[in-house]
């Protein structure tokens, strides 16, 4: 990373630790399913807008109930304005003297404004830079009073192709037949052929679009028995 360029979130640690302030503080957060600090919304191929869904738990550790203000934000101003990934929370929760209340955060991803994946396997596979380009990140603040606690939010999502053929088989009629294929995703897909043993089967498209790379809504191939 640059300096001066903040990294994602998946890429530092827990900051610094104030055990002065973490003593005199009153509330806790956390994931209440993963019972983690922060949240991991993870890895998701996304062929059309999804929703995501994490709970929450807030600790009041004092001896009076709080209702506490929550918020949301991203950590890089860019990803915020690209539409690719919106966050929502309540504003406020209720949690009562020395207990425990819960709250939703749900994410909603438009895959047609994420940007082209271009990590990978080999030589990208732990570029940083690449890394913050693609990674979706912020922080859930939630505040009541001198305490002001947050929770840190992520997740990693790509386009993705959906391509499915029109039927499982494939009628020939003289040794030839056709099946088309549909990609109801946000990327090219692709499609391969296979045989069963001792045959060998050819296949082209009857349309402009290559074999490999299935990007318009409907493909046709064309078999024939050799």
């Amino acid at each position: 990373m640059l300096p001066g360029v903040l990294a994602p979130i998946t890429r530092i640690g827990g900051g610094e630790v104030r055990v002065n302030h973490a003593y005199a503080s009153r509330t806790a957060a956390w994931d209440a399913d993963d019972l983690t600090s922060s949240l991991s919304f993870g890895y998701y191929g996304v062929t059309g807008s999804k929703a995501f869904q994490k709970t929450v738990a807030v600790r009041n550790y004092s001896d009076k109930s709080r209702v506490y203000n929550i918020s949301s934000s991203f950590r890089y101003a860019n990803d915020a304005a690209s539409g690719a990934v919106t966050i929502s929370t309540p504003s406020t929760v209720h949690v009562p003297a020395n207990g425990i209340a819960t709250f939703n955060v749900k994410l909603l991803v438009n895959p047609t404004m994420l940007p082209v994946w271009n990590l990978n396997g080999g030589f990208q596979g732990g570029n940083g830079d690449l890394l913050r380009m693609l990674e979706y990140d912020g922080y859930i603040n939630i505040a009541e009073g001198s305490d002001n606690v947050h929770v840190a939010w992520q997740i990693l999502p790509h386009r993705d192709a959906a391509v499915t053929p029109a039927a499982t088989s494939v009628q020939l009629t003289n040794g030839t037949g056709t099946l088309a294929f549909s990609n109801t995703g946000t990327i090219g897909g692709r499609v391969a052929g296979s045989a069963p043993a001792g045959r060998t089967w050819l296949t082209c498209i009857t349309s402009q679009r290559k074999l490999r790379q299935l990007t318009s809504t409907q493909m046709l191939i064309w078999i024939q028995q050799m």
